[in-house]
């Protein structure tokens, strides 16, 4: 028993010091370094923007379906403005990761079966597509069965 209070007496001095306030340090001693990551390079997105446009061939009269997500807005708006500088003439359109889960797991399961109607008529209309991947969450569809998802 005494062996037992012993080592609970040690283990509650330790508890202590471990909870006490840390001594402050003395007044000449340096601040701790933290280490700070450089910032990333800004990107010029209208030179992104022109940069794909030009090498995706777009000309004078092609109609240029444009996806992407809110994230992305700023390069949507540029690419919109290089094809339409290029002649041609943009379809945008913007989604979300809340948007894409929802279409899913809100919208009736007797639909999951239709033909995607306005998806094919507008790859018809199109000359080109340019398609940014917006969704930002691994488990954008976690919890949604997977026959939905099928």
């Amino acid at each position: 028993m005494t062996l037992l209070c012993a080592r609970l007496a040690a283990f509650s001095s330790l508890v202590i010091v471990g909870c006490a306030q840390p001594a402050s340090p003395p007044a000449d001693t340096p601040a701790p370094v933290t280490e700070t990551k450089p910032a990333a390079p800004a990107v010029d997105m209208k030179a992104v923007a022109a940069k794909l446009v030009k090498s995706a061939a777009i000309k004078e009269g092609d109609i240029v379906g444009i996806s992407g997500g809110v994230k992305d807005w700023q390069l949507l708006e540029d690419l919109s403005v290089e094809v339409r500088k290029a002649g041609a003439f943009p379809l945008t359109t913007v989604g979300s990761d809340e948007l894409s889960r929802r279409m899913v797991a809100d919208v009736p399961e007797k639909y999951d079966s239709q033909k995607p109607a306005l998806d094919m008529k507008v790859m018809e209309m199109v000359d080109a597509f340019i398609a940014l991947d917006y969704i930002e969450r691994d488990d954008l569809l976690a919890g949604v069965p997977a026959s939905r998802l099928a």
